[in-house]
């Protein structure tokens, strides 16, 4: 099997991580050099797609953080927290609990 592009490469690696199959049983399969096969994965996937992930940690930690001010805050509308990867959650104030 002879692939021409990019696209093609990425495709093919989807059907293999929704195959369930090692790369050495796809290659077979699919009649594919898996050197080549290797060298196109790593070359075209993105550098977080390749790296195994890495357990979670359990960390214990009080369900609420209790926040104190020095001086009272005016009552807002929203309460707005900014998450990781720029997600930002907005909630009423006087949402009900």
């Amino acid at each position: 099997m002879k692939l021409k592009n990019k696209f093609e490469w990425i495709s093919l690696f989807e059907e293999w991580r929704s195959s369930g199959l090692s790369k050495t049983e796809f290659c077979n399969q699919r009649e594919l050099n898996y050197r080549t096969f290797l060298y196109a994965l790593k070359r075209l996937s993105p550098p977080d797609r390749l790296a195994k992930p890495k357990p979670l940690k359990k960390i214990q930690a009080p369900a609420f953080l209790k926040l104190q001010t020095e001086k009272p805050l005016p009552s807002p509308e929203w309460i707005e927290l900014v998450l990781p990867h720029g997600i930002i959650l907005r909630i009423p104030a006087h949402a009900p609990a």
